[in-house]
């Protein structure tokens, strides 16, 4: 199972994210929302989709470590991943999946990631701060019991790359770098949307 988790803050975006999602049986999506922001319009998403699951989480609408949390704390089989709210899944990102999925590989992936006219963002690295991106990872669920998504921040980083370095920490040090992309960068938002030179 591939299980993908977008924090929900930006839901005008959502319905486009929502058909970016592959319709294969072995996905769920789970969106996570604060419980005390208004109510959003989800009717888009046909009720009888199993592959969606929505959480009301207790936390203020600024707070999406609170909502990773909340859908990690859920997570106990198969490999995961994190789709922003702003953005596209990346069809790259599913391929790579099956491929250790079938390998049953317990471990990280990391992948490249583009911008949203098809140049580099970033390259495949181990976690660096500034060099790696919350979309960007393909982990297996096994490191959920020992590593939790960070509360707080340290100084001069970011909870992504401390819950990405906690977890390649957790798996010794070691991980497997792929030579392309799992994702792209804020490929919703109005203000970035180019691709491959086309504006959309």
């Amino acid at each position: 199972m591939l299980h993908i988790i977008t924090a929900l803050y930006r839901p005008q975006y959502i319905k486009d994210v929502y058909k970016s999602i592959p319709k294969s049986k072995d996905i769920i999506w789970h969106v996570s929302k604060s419980s005390k922001t208004e109510p959003i319009d989800l009717s888009f998403i046909d009720k009888s989709d199993d592959r969606v699951k929505i959480y009301e989480t207790e936390c203020s609408d600024t707070e999406s470590f609170l909502k990773k949390r909340e859908v990690l704390s859920k997570i106990n089989d198969g490999y995961f991943c994190f789709l922003d709210d702003d953005t596209i899944f990346y069809e790259n990102m599913y391929n790579v999946y099956e491929i250790f999925k079938y390998e049953k590989y317990i471990g990280m992936i990391i992948g490249g990631q583009i911008w949203s006219n098809g140049s580099v963002r970033l390259n495949p690295s181990v976690p660096i701060f500034s060099k790696i991106d919350t979309g960007n990872v393909l982990c297996h669920h096994s490191c959920l019991k020992n590593v939790l998504y960070p509360l707080n921040i340290e100084p001069g980083k970011a909870r992504d790359f401390q819950f990405w370095r906690d977890i390649f920490v957790y798996f010794n040090y070691k991980t497997i770098l792929i030579n392309e992309p799992v994702s792209i960068y804020n490929f919703l938002r109005k203000d970035q949307c180019f691709l491959y030179g086309k504006t959309l």
